[in-house]
């Protein structure tokens, strides 16, 4: 009996590793924003796929290239002199963005993509929702 016990559990472990467990909907909230955040780009393959829900920041930048600008939703974290760090992710989709440092729900699958072989994180927007209320701009952890 104790044989056939070990025997299933080792053909359960050996299928629940096959499948992506972690491939699953990711709400990031405001306690743990940035240990999130990070655990994303620290293990990306575990959650390439994912839908991934936050809010923040908007603001868009230039690429190094002059060509379309790119946009992003973060928070701000704790940097090398103050909370000059950011935290969130890329983000692109088909429809008009907001207007820059307005405050967003942002929900996407995450994707990867690579310019000049390097490879880059971001978010695949499903909506872009304009919030009223802002949450925490700033954050520790």
């Amino acid at each position: 009996m104790k044989k056939f016990f070990a025997l299933c559990c080792s053909a359960i472990f050996i299928v629940s590793t096959a499948v992506n467990v972690y491939a699953k909907d990711l709400v990031i909230g405001e306690r743990f924003f940035i240990t999130q955040i990070n655990a994303v780009y620290q293990n990306p393959k575990s959650y390439l796929g994912s839908t991934i829900s936050y809010e923040g920041i908007f603001d868009q930048y230039d690429s190094y290239d002059g060509s379309e600008p790119h946009s992003l939703v973060f928070r701000y974290g704790p940097g090398c002199c103050g909370p000059d760090a950011l935290a969130g992710f890329e983000v692109v989709w088909d429809k008009p963005y907001p207007k820059k440092d307005a405050w967003v729900r942002a929900e996407g699958v995450l994707e990867e993509y690579t310019i000049d072989r390097v490879k880059f994180l971001r978010l695949r927007l499903i909506s872009l929702v304009v919030l009223e209320k802002r949450g925490k701009e700033v954050l520790t952890r």
